[in-house]
């Protein structure tokens, strides 16, 4: 399975790459967003320089494939606004996303992730599992209006993203 770029509606998203850095590290710094995610990923270019390697490196633990991409706005400006990511596994996968702050409230999140789904679906994906801090109930809303229902804590899957006191949620095609 390879990150393909891809299009929505409003979003180009792309295969995420070490160009993104600085664009991604404007799009974060927001606070709000900022006391969502580790500092060290966020504290600088180079910092996100180096997330941006481990994210494009070998895929953690059990997962074959880790697939991550580049969230733009379509239009004039093509702003970097966040990114999406899969760790895929045998015939399941764990998502994870970030936007920006300041493009939070308009589906953004919900539109990038939906057209990941969709992707991993299209690649034979059919169980996919995503984790929430019980702080960030806006996520929650995301998975859950695009078909995730909560799962039991500790998680069935080894996730890679799973904390103790994290929501965790997953989604099956049927």
């Amino acid at each position: 399975m390879i990150a393909r770029p891809g299009a929505t509606a409003r979003l180009w998203i792309e295969p995420l790459a070490l160009v993104h850095a600085e664009a991604l590290r404007a799009a974060f710094d927001d606070p709000r967003g900022l006391a969502l995610l580790p500092l060290d990923e966020v504290a600088s270019v180079d910092a996100m320089r180096a997330r941006i390697e481990v994210l494009t490196g070998p895929p953690p633990g059990v997962y074959r494939a880790w697939l991550n991409w580049a969230v733009r706005v379509s239009g004039p400006t093509g702003a970097v606004i966040g990114r999406v990511e899969a760790a895929v596994a045998d015939g399941w996968a764990e998502i994870a996303y970030v936007i920006g702050a300041a493009h939070w409230g308009h589906g953004y999140a919900t539109e990038a992730v939906g057209w990941m789904l969709d992707a991993l679906a299209a690649g034979g994906v059919d169980e996919c599992w995503a984790c929430t801090s019980t702080a960030n109930t806006p996520s929650s809303r995301v998975v859950e209006r695009l078909g995730f229902v909560p799962a039991p804590t500790p998680p069935a899957r080894p996730l890679g993203s799973y904390e103790p006191g994290d929501r965790v949620f997953v989604r099956r095609r049927s």
